[in-house]
């Protein structure tokens, strides 16, 4: 096998990264895990990335331990495991990583390996928001537009909604403006009118 037949089948990059990912290095283990699981460079095996995430997640890579819990939220490469998707991704999230925030506001907030809990579904959503997840920042606002595990405050769901319109994906920007426009009007009808008599 030629030196460019290698490289095309991804045997060279697997060779390049799964010595130092052996002996520990936690950039190769991320490597490898990256590469399995997208299947760039090297057949997609989510076993193997689940794997290389998790060795990289024991050493206290907050990127490792975020993607082995979605892979355990999902049950890709490993089993379907909720309670072990919560544990990684918690301690994520208290590395300050946002995404792993957000999502363990949605377990919360569903029951989803934890115990139901709005309030600390909130909790996590401020976290992610304030880290600029524009998906927290969505249900950031609805929870304070609903009152849901916080006190009711329109004033903070309209500037967290407005924060999430201005996400670069046009479907949650859409769903915030949505949600921004539906309290105002909500808001214009309970104002009461004045008459000059």
């Amino acid at each position: 096998m030629s030196e460019l037949e290698m490289l095309s089948s991804g045997s060279l990059l697997e060779m390049l990264f799964l010595g130092a990912a052996e002996e520990g290095d936690i950039r190769a283990q991320m490597t490898m895990g990256w590469m399995y699981r997208s299947g760039e460079g090297i057949a997609r095996d989510d076993h193997k990335a689940a794997y290389w995430f998790q060795k990289a997640a024991q050493q206290g890579d907050k990127d490792a331990q975020y993607y082995l819990g979605m892979m355990c939220r999902e049950g890709e490469g490993v089993p379907q495991d909720d309670r072990q998707a919560a544990a990684w991704l918690t301690k994520a999230a208290a590395q300050t990583y946002g995404p792993a925030s957000y999502q363990l506001g949605l377990l919360f907030a569903s029951g989803r390996g934890v115990a139901q809990n709005d309030e600390r579904a909130v909790s996590y959503y401020q976290k992610a928001a304030a880290e600029g997840e524009p998906e927290a920042q969505l249900l950031l606002g609805l929870m304070y537009a609903n009152g849901r595990g916080i006190e009711q405050n329109t004033k903070k769901a309209l500037h967290w909604l407005l924060l999430a319109s201005e996400s670069t994906s046009p479907d949650l920007a859409k769903r915030a403006r949505q949600a921004a426009v539906q309290i105002e009007s909500a808001l214009l009808k309970t104002k009461p009118t004045h008459h000059n008599n």
